[in-house]
């Protein structure tokens, strides 16, 4: 098995994630999102799953952006406005999980190297707080010259399934 590590350094340098179809490169798109509204939004904002997500139908195409600064954002469905998630950048908050990436996962996505993926979770919301937790064994990569995204499960057991957010941020902060 052929893997690539990404890099400690990637958490300082990883900086607002702009994703976009290779495909798609005409002008802006009108696309209804769950917490803010239509939005017009450009190519270069678009993701394309090389699979669906395990879960969530055939959905391929997420518009993904920020409703404020920093390392969560929005994964919108550009089809079904019911369709939205919130993802963590782990690297971008500081977290720096040691992720062992397949070289065909890298492939799957175009990455040229591990410079060319971000890496998003998926963040699963709870009304209290302390309950919001992430996956870090099941990231999402993203080639970010192809803006292709795929979700890996990644056999780590230092890797949490659950990792709640506040005992990630507790832990990070202290490294």
């Amino acid at each position: 098995m052929d893997c690539m590590r990404l890099p400690a350094q990637l958490s300082s340098t990883v900086t607002m994630f702009m994703p976009a179809l290779a495909s798609q490169t005409s002008g802006p798109r009108r696309i209804e999102t769950f917490n803010s509204g239509v939005l017009q939004v450009q190519p270069e904002n678009l993701v394309e799953l090389v699979e669906p997500l395990p879960g969530l139908g055939a959905d391929r195409e997420f518009l993904v952006y920020r409703t404020v600064p920093g390392p969560l954002s929005w994964w919108q469905s550009t089809t079904r406005k019911d369709l939205a998630l919130c993802c963590l950048e782990p690297f971008a908050a500081g977290l720096d999980p040691d992720m062992a990436i397949e070289a065909a996962h890298a492939e799957a996505v175009g990455a040229t190297g591990p410079d060319d993926i971000a890496v998003f979770t998926i963040v699963v919301l709870e009304q209290d707080a302390s309950q919001t937790r992430t996956n870090l064994r099941a990231p999402i990569l993203v080639g970010r010259s192809t803006r292709k995204a795929l979700q890996i499960v990644l056999d780590d057991p230092r890797l949490p399934v659950k990792g709640y957010l506040a005992e990630l941020a507790a832990r990070a902060a202290k490294a």
